[in-house]
């Protein structure tokens, strides 16, 4: 069932899973990559229910720990290159990175010739969008 492009953190989570009913939550960027390459394993193999359930564990970690657009813009890239749409997780990154842009440079700004995103992360959501 493992296939060679997918990952094996993600499957280490997908076989805990089925020893013990149960997705740790965690906290490290890292730990978000291997939840986003389980979403898209449990998506390969049509394992819905558990796949809404990785979904509201990575909503979780993102409302607690105030994740932003430099750690959330890796995700979406990483959604983006997939061959199939994952429309879930790639849209609430998008939503999460737009609000990021919006809180970290939506504020006054005193120098207004400061140009505060950078010029790859503008041309990615222009790709997303």
């Amino acid at each position: 069932m493992y296939l060679d492009e997918d990952s094996p953190g993600a499957f280490a989570l997908f076989v805990n899973w089925l020893y013990r009913s149960i997705i740790e939550p965690g906290h490290s960027r890292s730990y978000l990559h291997k939840l986003a390459d389980l979403y898209i394993f449990l998506d390969k193999i049509c394992l819905t229910p558990l796949k809404d359930t990785v979904m509201n564990i990575i909503q979780d970690m993102a409302l607690k720990f105030k994740l932003d657009d430099t750690i959330l813009f890796p995700v979406l890239e990483k959604m983006a290159r997939c061959a199939a749409p994952y429309k879930g997780l790639t849209k609430f990154c998008l939503y999460a990175v737009v609000d990021s842009f919006v809180e970290n440079h939506g504020r006054e700004i005193e120098d207004r010739t400061r140009v505060s995103v950078r010029k790859e992360d503008t041309e990615m959501m222009w790709k997303l969008c």
